[in-house]
């Protein structure tokens, strides 16, 4: 058949294309979804007794631990407790 090898291009670039148009579908979905559950997530935590006072002794927490890893460093250039770097 004289124009067969045309043919052949044009279903497999028809395919790529349907493949590209059901993967971008698929990822449109995905994270239409993913920020739908981070709101619930974000609302259920806010809307949970006690929350903001959690969240915020967490970053203090966090803070201290990062200024004593500091300390740390700066006392004892970063050898730890035994010297060679471990602690």
């Amino acid at each position: 058949m004289p124009g067969s090898g045309m043919a052949e291009l044009i279903f497999i670039a028809a395919m790529m294309v349907l493949i590209l148009v059901i993967s971008f579908a698929a990822v449109f979905f995905f994270m239409k979804t993913y920020r739908m559950e981070m709101a619930e997530k974000e609302k259920r935590r806010k809307a949970r007794p006690g929350a903001a006072a959690e969240a915020e002794a967490e970053a203090e927490a966090e803070a201290e631990a990062e200024a004593e890893e500091k300390a740390d460093v700066i006392v004892d250039g970063g050898k730890g407790v035994n010297g060679n770097g471990a602690s």
